[in-house]
């Protein structure tokens, strides 16, 4: 049977493999230029790598009209910064650039935001339309007009194209419904069941553990880092209950190892979501429901063993530097 350690073998084989090709295909560029430049995501989902090439780890994503800041530049990648301070390289063709003026223009300017799943802009207003991009939630394009069932949207390099009403809404009028609290957050989180592990995934094309946490709380304006260490010390740490009675629904679940004889030494692994009655949603092969208590049917006792605390997180939303929603953020202002 195989197992987590034969996965993570695996996985490192993996990476010994493509580092052979790299090698032995070497990748020149032009001298990097550092720049205090600006620019907007211009794409569904932007894949942010630890250095700049194809082969390199995937750390996060961002979404359609997140802004980033450019740090550094060469002929095929930039060094960016995005607004959860992580700094990562992306292709420039999946990005608009602008100015800081522009930046804020585009920011303060009537904007819709993506709320279904996974939806299209297309070229008219019918979805029997030639497609301009597939767009995912959390995206945010310029609202241009307002056509029955239809918003008229343009992208930050121009283009323009319809989204249903049904797949959107103005981010004004989002903002005033959506809410913080645990049931609204675990209802979005259980929306996502089923979409598959991607490492460094932050869409819900594909996510990893601390990926769907981000993920679920961007749909609700939340942003956090992509990082569970970071993820780890979110709010107020609860340490479980053997009965778990202490834990409440929309808590996150720490998991990991940890040195018995050291109780600070610890190796935080995953992260999920607490929904209540000892399920938590998490994403492990596919964003799925486990049981902590033996006596449900989807129990998984490596979770159980492994669970360090938890955090108690929703309360102090705009109240940490790691728990911001986005109008809170300097880059989206």
């Amino acid at each position: 049977m195989e197992t987590r350690r034969d996965v993570l073998k695996d996985d490192a084989i993996t990476t010994r493999g493509l580092q052979a090709i790299v090698e032995e295909c070497p990748h020149t560029d032009s001298t990097n230029v550092l720049t205090t430049d600006w620019c907007v995501v211009n794409v569904s989902v932007c894949n942010l790598r630890q250095s700049g090439s194809y082969t390199a780890i995937g750390r996060s994503q961002a979404l359609l009209g997140t802004p980033l800041r450019i740090l550094q530049k060469s002929t095929t990648w930039w060094e960016v910064e995005a607004p959860d301070h992580l700094t990562a390289w992306v292709r420039p063709s999946a990005l608009k650039e602008v100015t800081r003026d522009e930046l804020s223009t585009w920011n303060r300017q009537r904007q819709v935001v993506v709320t279904a799943t996974y939806a299209f802009v297309y070229q008219l207003p019918s979805a029997k339309a030639q497609t301009v991009s597939d767009v995912v939630a959390g995206d945010r394009l310029k609202l241009v007009s307002c056509r029955d069932r239809y918003f008229y949207v343009e992208y930050p390099d121009g283009r323009q194209g319809f989204i249903r009403r049904a797949d959107s809404e103005e981010l004004s009028s989002w903002r005033e419904r959506i809410t913080h609290t645990p049931a609204s957050i675990i209802n979005t989180a259980q929306k996502l069941m089923g979409i598959p592990d991607m490492a460094g995934g932050t869409s819900t094309k594909g996510v990893d553990a601390d990926g769907l946490i981000r993920t679920v709380l961007i749909q609700h304006d939340i942003l956090v880092p992509h990082d569970m260490i970071r993820q780890a010390n979110m709010g107020v740490r609860i340490f479980t209950a053997a009965s778990l009675d202490n834990l409440n629904p929309g808590d996150l679940l720490v998991f990991g190892n940890k040195n018995e004889n050291k109780e600070d030494d610890v190796v935080i692994k995953h992260v999920g979501l607490y929904i209540g009655n000892g399920q938590f949603i998490h994403c492990y092969g596919w964003v799925k429901t486990n049981s902590l208590l033996p006596t449900g049917k989807n129990y998984d006792k490596y979770y159980r063993d492994h669970l360090l605390w938890a955090q108690r997180f929703l309360p102090f939303v705009n109240k940490s530097s790691d728990l911001k929603t986005t109008d809170q953020i300097a880059m989206y202002q």
